[in-house]
């Protein structure tokens, strides 16, 4: 395709030429400026269609469009414009113009020109068929040499899925040549995912276009991820004939994007090492006060208090530099089944203390969030780009917002979602108030390396890798923002679905299953260690939410509940009572810190179980037996 393209702007036109070029790879585009290399241009006749600014200095739209007329008659014509009233738009469309796109939708300019060159090419605008037709059969035999260059797969397939068309591109990809492709059914041929590749078609067919990333084999069998996107052919104004395909081969740029996540986690480290720093030294100062004064004193209550103190700060400190590494270990674990309350209660708790005191950060759940297949590694690196993002876009200091509920997406709103997927999903958001992403940043927040930032205070990878951390998932996620309100990002985790593959071992082929609650990590482990060893399964949670949640979910047989009286986030009384009004057949089992004449068991729950901390193992495991001995 080669343009003529009147444009005094030097930005609009690199944002047209850069626009068309990946649109249209192998498009030609000769700017010029003003009326006199206009007419000299109009003149050479080595141009299939004129694009014009349709306020470009020293003339307006109309007298281009005369110039269009005297020396290009038929030429085919679109008019580029800001903003035009109705009056000047239908005005411009009676001199001639075959079409008009607004600047800030150039997503609509390929499509129109090509329509503009099919009306410039009908019988009624032909002066000189014969001439005509001989050009016309030259440009294809020149565009289809030029198919044959492009280095991208290039796939006509007609409505019924055959292939009519098969480029060198493609046989340089796939492997198979143009005369064993043509006739076959690209599905069969090529299709890892035949779902998503049916969903690419019904999407095409519903909104005349589609673009996304599909798994396809080669010949020999190895896997290729292409970025694809799909465009509607028709003739005129008549019913679709065809559908385009043009698919990049990106296998290698997955690769590399694998190998930028480890810099883009050292980003993130540094930009929290002032924070960490801080805290750390809150850390070690108490401890090397404490050892100081312990060596003068000797074994008082007051030296007791001391020690007390080192264990609290050692065990602090523990917990930041685990935070710390559980950042920078890397993104190489298994996907494994994960419960998302305590990992976003603990993230958030990490990532208050690294952001300004001028910026808050809110956690709610809309729900008790469904478990998700996932990394934890790779989740926290996609909740801490984003909250980074937030932070900087407010300076001044406003809200982080993140909230989690969930969603059951049917087929008609999958449509409507950017690589959405009907079914089950935990949708995690992170909101702000910060100042909003402008449209035309928004058209390019995901690809690799665009940045906003200054050079040197940003790699551009940080919204690519948390997009291709959500795919991996399965997952897929969404932004939406405003200017001056703020911005909202989505994602999309698919639920886990326990099943017969995926499910723990049966209870009847080990011991009877208990489920463990303490928010003391060192107690709650050994107490792990201790049930197991004795033959018992265990299910260890940290708070009283997560196990109520677990055994309203259903999903495995629960014989025996162990749980603290003090939990951070509830009274141990509170979850016993909930328990044993909806499980009453359930026998529970409490511990306590505080002398038994202080839990006050019998009055808030008469014939409750109570163990004191610590318990020898006999005591633990007779209280066990007991318990597991009274159910029905």
């Amino acid at each position: 395709m080669r343009l003529l393209h009147l444009e005094d702007s030097s930005a609009d036109a690199q944002l047209v030429a850069t626009w068309l070029s990946r649109e249209r790879p192998g498009c030609v585009v000769w700017r010029v400026t003003t009326r006199q290399e206009f007419v000299a241009a109009l003149q050479t006749d080595e141009f299939e269609a004129v694009l014009v600014n349709c306020s470009a200095v020293g003339f307006g739209g109309l007298a281009a469009l005369e110039l269009v007329h005297q020396y290009s008659a038929g030429k085919a014509c679109i008019v580029l414009a800001g903003s035009i009233g109705e009056d000047k738009l239908a005005e411009l469309m009676r001199h001639g113009a075959d079409d008009y796109v607004h600047k800030s939708r150039l997503a609509r300019l390929v499509p129109a020109i090509e329509q503009a060159l099919w009306l410039s090419n009908s019988p009624e605008r032909r002066g000189q068929p014969d001439e005509a037709l001989r050009k016309m059969e030259a440009r294809i035999r020149e565009q289809a040499a030029l198919l044959d260059k492009a280095q991208d797969a290039i796939v006509v397939q007609n409505l019924a899925g055959a292939i009519t068309y098969w480029n060198k591109g493609a046989q340089q990809i796939y492997g198979w040549s143009a005369e064993e492709a043509t006739g076959g059914d690209m599905v069969t041929l090529v299709s890892l995912d035949p779902g998503r590749h049916r969903f690419a078609r019904e999407h095409t067919l519903a909104r005349g276009e589609w673009r996304g990333e599909l798994r396809h084999r080669t010949r020999d069998g190895k896997e290729v991820v292409v970025q694809s996107r799909w465009t509607l052919v028709r003739e005129g104004e008549g019913p679709p004939t065809a559908f385009l395909v043009i698919n990049t081969d990106v296998t290698d740029n997955r690769v590399l994007e694998a190998k930028f996540l480890r810099a883009q986690r050292l980003e993130s480290m540094g930009m929290l090492v002032g924070g960490i720093a801080h805290d750390l030294n809150n850390v070690l100062a108490p401890i090397l006060m404490s050892v100081e004064l312990l060596r003068t004193m000797g074994p008082t209550p007051e030296a007791e208090k001391l020690i007390h103190t080192m264990h609290r700060s050692v065990k602090h400190g523990s917990a930041l530099v685990q935070q710390l590494l559980a950042f920078a270990r890397g993104a190489e674990g298994q996907h494994v089944a994960l419960d998302l309350q305590p990992l976003l209660i603990e993230f958030v708790e990490f990532m208050t203390q690294t952001l300004a005191s001028t910026i808050k950060l809110d956690l709610s759940f809309g729900c008790q969030p469904l478990p998700v297949l996932a990394d934890t590694t790779q989740l926290k690196q996609v909740l801490m780009n984003l909250c980074i993002n937030a932070r900087d876009a407010m300076p001044t200091g406003g809200t982080i917002t993140i909230t989690v509920d969930g969603a059951e997406i049917d087929a008609a709103q999958a449509h409507l979602l950017p690589e959405g997927q009907p079914g089950s999903y935990v949708v995690i958001a992170v909101a702000d108030t910060g100042t909003g992403i402008p449209p035309k940043v928004m058209e390019r927040i995901f690809d690799p390396f665009f940045t906003t930032k200054e050079t040197g205070h940003g790699t551009g990878l940080g919204l690519s890798t948390v997009r291709g951390i959500v795919k991996g998932h399965g997952g897929f996620m969404t932004v939406e923002s405003e200017a001056k309100r703020g911005t909202t990002f989505r994602i999309y985790l698919p639920v886990h679905v326990v099943t017969a593959e995926t499910a723990a071992p049966s209870a009847a082929a080990a011991g009877p299953t208990i489920l463990l609650v303490d928010d003391e990590e060192m107690v709650r482990n050994a107490l792990v260690l201790l049930l197991k060893s004795e033959g018992y399964q265990v299910q260890a949670m940290e708070t009283g939410a997560s196990a109520w949640a677990l055994l309203q979910a259903g999903r495995e047989q629960i014989d025996l509940l162990v749980t603290d009286l003090k939990l951070a986030d509830m009274d141990g009384f509170e979850l016993i009572t909930k328990v044993q009004a909806r499980f009453p057949q359930l026998p529970v089992i409490a511990l306590t810190g505080l002398p038994l004449t202080d839990a006050e068991g019998d009055e808030k729950l008469p014939g409750l179980r109570i163990l004191a901390k610590p318990m020898t193992r006999p005591a633990l495991m007779k209280a066990v037996e007991d318990a597991l001995a009274t159910m029905v």
